[in-house]
């Protein structure tokens, strides 16, 4: 409930063989994104942010540059470039990489994730971001003080919101304002209001818009620039993203 609230996209289920449920959602929760569903089969690449990574079906194979692993938990921090092989369903956790919930779970991801992941299987399915997040150690997170609710909600009906804008709303200077913001809100503001531009130009987008249209209306200069954004934040174009919750 509230400002913070998930943005949950979800497409009909299309045939993919031998998986449980062959559905994909996404999700973008404040300063937190999550993928549930089949492997996206993507290449060798760098995301900008830290992901957690849960094989619910079967292990997958994670190789860096140290070599090749074979798991079914890891957490890869931002900037490491990996590839990622599975089959089955699988769980992406997209922290940013300046949040508070990547500094906790640098500390050790929880030693029984998959098996909470097992043991909850309707969480996967429901797109409630706060249970999913919080099968993997990582507290509800939701503003406290009224003074960044109010920010957020200007925040969400106004993506073009600036710091400086932002803190007068609160009645703070422009330097409280991101400190108290940062402890509200989990992330700074600026990093912030990229994931809320993002979830409503991927909002746009699986409403039907096109991809030039859901960037405007998150106020993105064009679809060229969102898509070069999404890519570095999750080294994955919106349109390969889109075809396959389309599948």
């Amino acid at each position: 409930p509230g400002p913070l609230a998930p943005v949950v996209e979800r497409r009909p289920p299309w045939p993919v063989p031998d998986l449980c449920s062959p559905r994909a959602i996404v999700l973008i929760c404040g300063a937190r994104a999550a993928y549930v569903g089949p492997s996206l089969r993507l290449t060798a690449h760098r995301n900008a942010v830290a992901v957690v990574a849960v094989g619910l079906d079967a292990p997958f194979a994670l190789t860096d540059e140290h070599g090749a692993e074979r798991t079914d938990v890891a957490l890869i921090a931002p900037g490491r470039k990996t590839r990622l092989e599975g089959e089955g369903r699988l769980v992406f956790l997209y922290l940013d990489a300046f949040s508070s919930d990547h500094q906790a779970l640098r500390r050790g991801l929880p030693a029984d994730l998959r098996t909470r992941f097992e043991a909850r299987p309707e969480v996967l399915d429901s797109g409630d971001a706060a249970e999913l997040f919080g099968l993997a150690g990582l507290p509800l997170r939701g503003a406290r003080d009224h003074r960044i609710t109010a920010a957020v909600r200007r925040l969400d009906a106004e993506l073009s919101l600036s710091t400086a804008s932002a803190a007068r709303l609160t009645g703070l200077s422009p330097s409280r304002f991101q400190v108290v913001f940062r402890r509200e809100a989990g992330a700074p503001y600026r990093r912030y209001r990229t994931w809320r531009r993002m979830a409503a130009a991927l909002s746009a987008a699986v409403a039907g818009r096109s991809l030039t249209e859901a960037a405007h209306a998150a106020h993105f200069a064009s679809s060229a620039h969102f898509s070069a954004a999404f890519r570095g934040m999750f080294c994955l174009s919106p349109s390969h993203l889109l075809a396959s919750l389309e599948r």
